[in-house]
């Protein structure tokens, strides 16, 4: 039989449900707050501000247990702010746009997703774990590494980036072979080795720090079993 060329509008259907069913659905996503109605119609809406732990396989006790606050990258406190990464250092709902209390401080609560939320933009129960001066610390620590590591007009990047192209690529080949590497690399080693120091640390409290590195530096996520009493 001869070959037949479909064209290149034909698709192949059989194909396509087979390889839809090989491919996992994506489940990452980067929202740090929504609003759903209130259950009770009386109260305002929900802030929906911590997120199921999908670092952890789904029929884990850690994935049912913890939850995942997210501190947001944020684009105006540097310079280069699209090239180098940086977090916001305000406690979540402290923030200036944040959904605040009314007059009288009254915080409603309710349930949506396994989680328990208010309608303010402070996360339930995350106060009561992750104190606002230590995730002060952490995130200033944080950004600081990021900034040392994809400052474009560093004098050491721009050294490398010069002996790179007079030797035609061979420089940075030449200093992972030896496991030397940039200077960027070094420091988000750096940041990796941090964040390893400080998971250890928590470890007793049940707080974790998800390196910015998995979720492409859109966020910081914080792992943290809720305490909702």
């Amino acid at each position: 039989m001869g070959h037949h060329d479909h064209g290149p509008g034909f698709v192949d259907t059989k194909y396509n449900l087979q390889k839809e069913e090989k491919e996992p659905q994506l489940e990452f996503f980067n929202y740090h707050e929504f609003l759903i109605p209130n259950q009770d119609s009386s109260q305002a809406a929900l802030v929906i501000n911590h997120f199921p732990n999908f670092f952890a396989d789904k029929s884990s006790s850690t994935f049912h247990k913890t939850r995942i606050a997210r501190i947001p990258r944020c684009y105006d406190t540097v310079t280069f702010s699209d090239l180098i990464p940086q977090f916001s250092t305000i406690y979540p709902g402290q923030e200036e746009g944040a959904i605040k209390t009314n007059g009288a401080g009254n915080v409603a609560t309710g349930f949506y997703d396994g989680g328990k939320f208010g309608t303010t933009s402070e996360v339930v129960g995350l106060e009561s774990v992750l104190p606002k001066e230590d995730l002060l610390s952490i995130i200033t620590q944080v950004n600081s590494i990021l900034y040392d590591a994809f400052y474009p007009f560093c004098v050491i990047i721009l050294i490398e980036n010069v002996l790179d192209i007079v030797t035609g690529g061979l420089f940075i080949q030449l200093l992972n072979f030896f496991s030397a590497h940039t200077h960027t690399k070094r420091k988000v080693l750096e940041l990796e080795r941090f964040v390893e120091d400080v998971n250890s640390k928590w470890r007793s409290r049940d707080l974790e720090i998800i390196s910015p590195r998995k979720t492409g530096y859109l966020s910081i996520c914080i792992v943290y079993v809720p305490n909702e009493e």
